[in-house]
């Protein structure tokens, strides 16, 4: 209020000019409205138009305008919503007061409650089918003496194919050694203390 070309109403939108600066102004005449005694610029003032039942916010309703001389409601042409007042000042078929339909706010937040229904669906149907990788199976003991032994095992031996612990019947525990294995040199050397072995995951030998 106190700036450079200051607005006296600050919280009110408004386009006065005159004694006070960008406040409301019904006529747009510069005259803000709480000092413009004719708020609808007709030439009547707002006290006589309320004393003769007149609109003092519309400016074809004033004292005489009527056919019975002071009949408010005669003049009144665009009064779509029956309240004998001026669309102008009501909103008429487009306030949002007068309309029984679904406010557009709600009808949006409807459709945001869908779609973020279905950005949850669709994310649990691209994350839900992916499983953890499953432990790789304890080799069985017959391909652990073979290879400590030096012996020649071929892929087609059926005693070099690692045997789960639920499809060979073998039990124990692999336990990370810490250890690069002799073979590749990865560091996924583990030992199976059933067999007193060590075991690398990384090219499936034992050292």
């Amino acid at each position: 209020q106190s700036g450079t070309n200051g607005d006296d109403c600050p919280n009110d939108f408004g386009t006065s000019s005159g004694e006070l600066v960008g406040c409301p102004d019904f006529d747009h005449d510069g005259i803000a409205d709480d000092l413009d005694e004719d708020d609808d610029g007709d030439g009547f003032s707002d006290i006589v138009e309320m004393e003769n039942g007149t609109d003092p916010y519309y400016a074809l309703d004033f004292p005489g305008a009527g056919e019975g001389g002071t009949d408010s409601t005669d003049n009144i042409t665009d009064d779509t919503d029956g309240d004998s007042i001026s669309d102008s000042n009501t909103g008429g078929e487009n306030d949002p007061s007068s309309s029984g339909g679904v406010s557009t706010m709600l009808i949006g937040a409807v459709f945001a409650v869908i779609i973020l229904l279905l950005i949850g669906v669709a994310a649990l149907l691209l994350t839900g089918g992916k499983k953890e990788p499953s432990m790789p199976g304890i080799p069985s003991l017959a391909a652990a003496e073979a290879q400590l032994a030096g012996a020649a095992i071929t892929p087609s031996t059926p005693a070099a194919t690692p045997a789960s612990t639920s499809s060979g019947g073998q039990t124990g525990e692999m336990v990370p050694t810490g250890k690069a294995c002799k073979h590749c040199g990865a560091m996924e050397v583990h030992h199976i203390p059933s067999y007193g072995a060590d075991y690398c995951k990384a090219c499936s030998q034992y050292n």
